[in-house]
Formats: C-alpha cells, sequence, structure tokens
C-alpha cells in the first residue's frame, strides 16, 4: 500500500461474497481531490502485486480519519503505516 503515493497505509479490504467480482478496497489519501489518473496507477499497482487485472480493482478514497463501516459480512483492517 506505501508504494502508493500520498497515502497513510491505512486500508480496508471489503470481502462481501464468495464469488466476487472485483476487489473492492478503501484506502486513505491525503489528496483533496483524487483524479483518474491516481486512481488508475494506484489499481495498476495492486493489480500487479496480486496478480489480476487493474479493472478488477475498485477503491474507495478516503481522507484520513473518515472510515465508517457498515453493511458487510466481513470487514478486514490493516495498517501498514511505518511505526515511530
Amino acid at each position: 500500500m506505501n508504494e502508493i503515493p500520498d497515502t497513510t497505509g491505512m486500508f480496508n479490504i471489503f470481502i462481501y461474497d464468495n464469488s466476487m467480482d472485483k476487489l473492492k478496497i478503501r484506502i486513505e489519501t491525503r489528496r483533496e481531490q483524487v483524479n483518474s489518473t491516481y486512481d488508475k496507477q494506484a489499481r495498476e499497482i495492486l493489480a500487479s502485486r496480486i496478480g489480476i487485472n487493474p479493472d478488477d480493482v475498485e477503491i474507495e478514497w478516503v481522507k484520513p480519519g473518515n472510515t465508517i463501516w457498515t453493511g458487510y459480512k466481513l470487514q478486514v483492517f490493516v495498517d501498514q503505516r511505518k511505526k515511530k
């Protein structure tokens, strides 16, 4: 996750079905605006690391601290921030 510029290292992966059509992930970003180029670059980085097509990655961008989760069967919380 830390390979994506301007992210905090905090993200959530949504597992909602046994046969998911896309990887759905919520990522904290420090950017005020996320444009399509940044989103595409991030999807390509993630897809290359786990061996899937970038079109099979769906990212919801949130600002740090704006992560309230509802409506999913399982939530996986991963914090890759560098430890001080």
